[in-house]
């Protein structure tokens, strides 16, 4: 090939060019599919555009707090007054079951209570059993595929077991294919909320989800559900003094734009938008190297340059050979990057603590946002050095009369590789100076030597008996317990924390 063999004598620097292009492509590549992955939160739903959750703000003396939990009133009496509403369902979080078949327990389930009508707000895959019967009756369970193969080995033979749930007897009726990674929320086990001897709560317990209307205006529905939600909320704040209203919020503005506190996971806007700047900041360091070493061998090019121009060949030409040469460079220093990517992706999400579901390699904006990429990477990565070395004339190049100022070509360049570097170990020293400062915060007890685990039901129920086992340990100095695990939100499910002489995990 033409390409290789122009690089013969500077193998060495494509060697370089290509790998230190490929590293860059691949951070650059990693990070757009996390962005990617971000901005695809919940959008897997068929109608996640028509779906929406009800807050509840609460404001006392200006503290003003979001809720993303409100009264059951919101599920039993609201709909029937405002029209357009085609579905709604409320979820109960259950936190971690413990499933039973026969003598096998399965502990730390996610566990949901919800309404029967579930399966008509969020459209989840069947693999067995049907959405119009799934949650039809008090003992129904349903679990996802993944829990099936580990209880009963496949969906076909979960259908009809008899299992316990939390100690509560039930009924396997479906089988659901696994969320995926990019929903807000998360189950291994739905339940019917009846079942679940909350559905007569007074209080804020429930998250709210309406399906609207594809005919009606969301946010004519919207306002309406605010509008007949008001004088609900006014019974319940009226006994705490406090003013409360409701407010909605689209089933995609969940994981990065809600202030309320989240059924599941959350992140925000702000920090995708520090990922795409870093995506591109490495981008831009990956080219500038590209194009200083590309500059650099090109002087080892320039007889050749001149040969063509004397026979006839137009700076067009010259600038089409450079074009092409790059071309096929980045092609393979992107699959290089393509391939480093799929490699490093688990270890990368481990190290931003993210789950990144490489599903998203066949999101379509994905794909457009390669394809833009591998555009901009070669267009600025051939621009310059093309343009540069094909504006000498042949006479200056074969009387050898070019001063070739290596230092005069890259000098902006390495500045900016140097401003860029500098911002970047700046702001890394920064946010290391904060995290170091949160670790070594106060936190108004000493948490040296003390570890904690969460009880099963049965443990649950048998708590003085396992205190007084932990407590005959000789490496456990105390024992106690609790309904949430420190520093958790105000829900949860009952934990044990042990202080230990040697900080030793019982």
């Amino acid at each position: 090939m033409n390409i290789l063999r122009a690089y013969k004598r500077t193998r060495f620097f494509l060697v370089i060019n290509i790998l230190g292009l490929a590293i860059g492509l691949a951070v650059s590549i990693m990070l757009i599919l996390f962005v990617v992955n971000e901005l695809s939160y919940d959008k897997h739903f068929i109608n996640y555009e028509r779906i929406i959750r009800l807050n509840t703000v609460t404001d006392s003396g200006g503290n003003k707090r979001v809720y993303g939990i409100n009264l059951r009133k919101a599920y039993t009496e609201l709909p029937e007054k405002v029209p357009g509403i085609e579905a709604v369902v409320q979820i109960y979080i259950g936190g971690e079951a413990d499933l039973i078949y026969n003598d096998a327990h399965f502990d730390y389930l996610p566990l949901m209570f919800v309404d029967p009508d579930f399966f008509k707000v969020f459209q989840l895959k069947f693999i067995e059993g049907t959405p119009q019967t799934a949650l039809k009756d008090l003992n129904s369970v349903v679990i996802t595929r993944k829990q099936a193969d580990i209880i009963f080995g496949s969906p076909a033979d979960a259908i009809g077991k008899n299992v316990k749930v939390s100690e509560q007897e039930g009924v396997v009726t479906a089988v659901v294919e696994e969320l995926p990674l990019n929903t807000h929320f998360y189950f291994d086990i739905l339940v019917n909320i009846k079942a679940s001897g909350i559905e007569n709560a007074q209080g804020l317990e429930f998250f709210t989800y309406y399906l609207i209307d594809e005919n009606a205006s969301l946010e004519e529905v919207s306002h309406s559900i605010v509008k007949e939600y008001q004088p609900m909320v006014d019974v319940w704040s009226g006994s705490f003094s406090r003013e409360a209203y409701g407010a909605t919020e689209k089933l995609g503005d969940i994981y990065l734009h809600s202030e309320a506190t989240s059924l599941g996971k959350t992140n925000s806007m702000s920090f995708v938008w520090l990922l795409i700047v870093l995506a591109l900041v490495i981008l831009l360091l990956a080219i500038a190297n590209f194009i200083n070493l590309f500059i650099a061998q090109g002087e080892t090019r320039m007889p050749e340059i001149g040969i063509r121009k004397a026979n006839g060949a137009s700076i067009q030409n010259v600038v089409r050979q450079f074009f092409s040469e790059v071309s096929f460079i980045v092609m393979i220093a992107f699959a290089a990057g393509f391939a480093l990517t799929i490699l490093f992706t688990p270890y990368f999400s481990e190290l931003i603590n993210k789950e990144i579901d490489l599903i998203q390699l066949i999101n379509p904006w994905f794909i457009v946002s390669i394809i833009l990429l591998f555009v901009i990477t070669i267009v600025l990565s051939a621009s310059y050095p093309s343009f540069y070395l094909s504006r000498f004339s042949p006479l200056d190049i074969l009387n050898r009369r070019i001063r070739f100022s290596k230092r005069r070509l890259t000098v902006v360049i390495v500045v900016i590789q140097s401003v860029i570097t500098i911002v970047l170990i700046s702001y890394i020293w920064m946010i290391n100076r904060q995290a170091s400062y949160l670790e070594n915060m106060p936190l108004g007890y000493n948490p040296k030597n003390v570890v904690s685990f969460l009880l099963n039901g049965n443990l649950m129920k048998s708590y003085e008996a396992l205190k007084q086992e932990l407590l005959s340990l000789p490496e456990v100095e105390a024992v106690g317990g609790s309904n949430h695990t420190i520093g958790g939100v105000a829900a949860g499910r009952a934990s044990v924390c042990l202080k230990t002489e040697k900080g030793i995990l019982v």
